[in-house]
């Protein structure tokens, strides 16, 4: 807290920021709304602990399209998905299974879901696979951004 401001001007310009946020037409705020809607359809399955899925790369610009209607974002969704990858919000993740697009919050919660407790016997030959999980359950809560 600045020395002479009264504690009242400080949460003031606080709400002043949060609400020029919210109505900033700037891309970079388009993308953090777009990523909340992309976060909202990975959070059906992530609740459920369905971890490891992600969209595929036509399902993916299928549902940016869908949030570019909803948000009144005129880029197409290709643009929108070289935005978001350039700025890390999403990845493309490649495993045994194929490739899909994760939010950097489904990725982040796959891996702690998938996290192995490792004790020397472990380390040999693969055998990292059978070790217990540290995670055994979770719940996940999302809630809507707050900028201060």
């Amino acid at each position: 807290m600045a020395q002479g401001q009264p504690l009242d001007s400080q949460v003031l310009d606080t709400e002043k920021v949060t609400s020029e946020l919210e109505t900033s037409d700037a891309p970079e705020d388009a993308d953090l709304r777009i990523l909340g809607y992309l976060e909202d359809a990975e959070l059906k399955s992530i609740a459920w602990g369905l971890v490891d899925g992600g969209f595929a790369d036509d399902e993916l610009l299928d549902v940016l399209d869908d949030a570019a209607d909803v948000l009144g974002d005129t880029r197409s969704a290709e643009e929108i998905r070289q935005q978001l990858e350039s700025r890390v919000l999403i990845s493309k993740i490649t495993s045994s299974a194929g490739s899909s697009w994760r939010t950097r919050m489904a990725e982040t919660v796959r891996l702690l879901a998938r996290l192995r407790q490792l004790f020397p016997p472990h380390m040999a030959n693969q055998s990292w696979r059978t070790a217990a999980t540290l995670v055994s359950d979770y719940r996940f809560v999302a809630r809507h951004r707050l900028f201060p």
